[in-house]
């Protein structure tokens, strides 16, 4: 009966539950303080005690106050709705992933772009030939704990591909790595502009050569002949000489 209303049904089912399968249970659940109107979060765990002859006959656990833990799991969930609110808002695609690498989160952005409201499959959308780079990178990231960094083609709603640079920071607690947040930030534009002017300078590089090249076979090609010529020239100038 101290049991909170919205969560007797739960606590009995997870009883039954036990009962009938003969297992160990473990669940949270709210009592009322009678006294003072609090509510107070609970940890409970138990399991069936049996008789010799295999019949349950009985329950034993315990029951640990874990309020102070639950206010703390709310607030950070109700920082991370908001982290996830504001994400929403940005152009950029913006993801988290569990310490195993696994994404469990990407904005509206990112399903805007992809179509996409799965972030575990992200890696389908990327173009197959960045496919084994992004892989390796992200593991040797997920070893070491550096901030992940690359730049691969990810496949848009309209079936193209755009570049795009990706970045991700692990977040610790006590040193240990507990999520990872990233982003991906479209560089298709200033990736083409770098590769037309690389283009272009290889192109002017080429044509200087060529100019040079054509311009010393000219020099050489008038050079020949007016040799000649200038040698007659000189023996003409030769007052001795003979018509």
């Amino acid at each position: 009966s101290l049991v909170h209303p919205q969560d007797r049904t739960q606590v009995e089912a997870s009883i039954q539950q036990a009962l009938a399968l003969q297992q160990p249970y473990r669940m949270e659940y709210r009592v009322l303080n009678g006294q003072t109107g609090e509510t107070v979060w609970i940890e409970a765990r138990g399991r069936i005690v049996e008789d010799e002859g295999g019949r349950s006959v009985g329950l034993v656990g315990t029951s640990q106050n874990i309020s102070e833990i639950k206010r703390t799991q709310l607030m950070l969930e109700g920082n991370l709705a908001q982290m996830r609110r504001l994400a929403d808002s940005m152009p950029q695609i913006v993801w988290t992933a569990r310490p195993d690498g696994v994404l469990d989160y990407t904005n509206r952005r990112w399903t805007e772009y992809s179509g996409n409201s799965q972030p575990e499959r992200w890696l389908e959308f990327v173009h197959p030939d960045d496919q084994p780079g992004a892989v390796e990178s992200w593991s040797r990231s997920l070893s070491s704990g550096e901030l992940y960094h690359a730049e691969f083609r990810l496949r848009r709603i309209d079936e193209t591909y755009r570049w795009h640079l990706v970045r991700a920071e692990a977040v610790r607690e006590g040193g240990r790595i507990v999520a990872w947040y990233g982003t991906c930030t479209d560089v298709h534009d200033i990736r083409k502009l770098t590769e037309d002017l690389q283009a272009a300078r290889l192109q002017a590089e080429h044509a200087n050569r060529t100019k040079s090249a054509f311009l010393a076979n000219m020099s050489h090609e008038i050079r020949t002949p007016l040799s000649a010529i200038l040698g007659y020239a000189e023996i003409l100038k030769d007052d001795t000489l003979e018509s």
